[in-house]
């Protein structure tokens, strides 16, 4: 994101699903230094590969959708205690 404008620099293209392809696209931007991901573990170990100065973090959408996940586990848990 560039911190001004508040928009992406480079949004990888639709199609990239495979952790050698997004790393190839990744290491033809060498100035990347945040790769916003979902869960995808191919995501993760591109982004490694390909940018590994890149710090990862979970976008919005996916980051309260875990936390969303993981508070309906916890609940279901102790479904007897309520």
């Amino acid at each position: 994101m560039d911190r001004t404008t508040s928009s992406p620099f480079a949004t990888a293209p639709q199609g990239l699903c495979e952790a050698s392809s997004l790393a190839a696209w990744l290491t033809q931007r060498p100035g990347v230094e945040v790769v916003c991901r979902d869960r995808a573990p191919f995501v993760a170990e591109g982004a490694t590969v390909g940018a590994p100065q890149a710090v990862l973090v979970a976008d919005r959408w996916h980051f309260w959708h875990n936390r969303s996940e993981a508070a309906e586990r916890r609940v279901a848990q102790h479904r007897s205690c309520l």
